[in-house]
């Protein structure tokens, strides 16, 4: 509690316990408190639907920098993100619905860079839960 003295506070003031998972972004650390709701990575979701939506756009024979001018970010960075679009149709339901491991962020994703076959994205996801 703010205000408390720490010295006179009971244990029962210092500590909370609840089954929760560890979460990096950058140099940032979550702390997330099993919550199905709580667990939905908005910037995620955003991306996949991003990629998607990009993706169709470079079928109908817009190219990236148009894309990017469009979007007011780099070319690189669509590129990147359209791999999104190819996600396994049960791991993006997982995104959507906010089953996803907790450690795994759009910038995971991107980093690794995400494989074509729709089992190693399935192993990937396995062995981040």
């Amino acid at each position: 509690m703010v205000g408390t003295d720490i010295d006179a506070a009971g244990p029962e003031l210092l500590s909370i316990r609840a089954p929760f998972r560890q979460r990096r972004r950058g140099v940032e650390l979550k702390l997330i408190v099993d919550n199905p709701s709580a667990r939905r990575d908005e910037m995620l979701i955003r991306n996949v639907t991003r990629a998607h939506a990009w993706f169709g756009e470079l079928r109908t024979g817009s190219s990236y920098a148009d894309i990017a001018a469009r979007a007011g970010t780099s070319k690189r960075r669509i590129m990147q993100v359209v791999d999104l679009a190819f996600l396994a149709p049960d791991l993006t339901t997982e995104i959507l619905d906010g089953a996803q491991p907790a450690s795994l962020t759009s910038d995971l994703l991107i980093k690794r860079g995400v494989p074509s076959s729709w089992t190693e994205q399935r192993q990937l996801f396995d062995s981040l839960r």
